[in-house]
């Protein structure tokens, strides 16, 4: 009678294989949940991400997109036969309104943002490729908050800068 006794642990692959598994869920919950983030820093993040996927869209779909701010939040429009409207039905370039209070500044092709206009400051960003160029900075509205730097140059390119050195006046 030929016995063979199995050992009751686990090899080392399969223990390395758990080991990727979880640590590829790890990784996607970090970055799904942005730990440890302010409500600015995922602000400027998202706004920076929807604004690269518009730039991107305007030239896949032949389209002039414009992004335009106002003081509680920002909203997509497209340039259709009866002038601007608003992108409703597409839940990525849905309006967005900021979770907390911020302060948004900068400028949009050398004029710093003016929210007393109707419409509110917009970027636009054209099928050609081009964009406007923008500076645009994020904080929560208190002293000493950091601040978080876009910018966009006419070339189509969106970066996020991140945190800044400056702090709010």
């Amino acid at each position: 009678m030929n016995s063979l006794r199995h050992a009751g642990g686990f090899t080392l692959i399969e223990v390395m294989v758990v080991m990727v598994i979880v640590g590829l869920m790890l990784g996607f919950a970090t970055l799904s949940f942005n730990l440890g983030a302010s409500p600015a820093e995922t602000e400027a993040r998202r706004l920076a991400a929807l604004a690269r996927l518009a730039a991107e869209e305007a030239v896949l779909n032949n389209e002039e997109l414009a992004l335009r701010f106002s003081r509680e939040g920002y909203r997509f429009q497209v340039l259709g036969e009866n002038g601007w409207s608003e992108l409703e039905d597409d839940p990525t370039f849905r309006e967005r309104r900021y979770p907390t209070p911020l302060i948004l500044e900068g400028e949009i092709d050398g004029e710093p943002l003016d929210f007393g206009q109707e419409q509110g400051p917009a970027l636009f960003f054209l099928s050609s490729g081009e964009i406007s160029a923008f500076s645009l900075t994020l904080a929560e509205d208190h002293p000493d908050a950091p601040r978080y730097r876009i910018e966009g140059n006419p070339l189509g390119e969106v970066i996020y800068r991140g945190r800044a050195q400056e702090v709010f006046p």
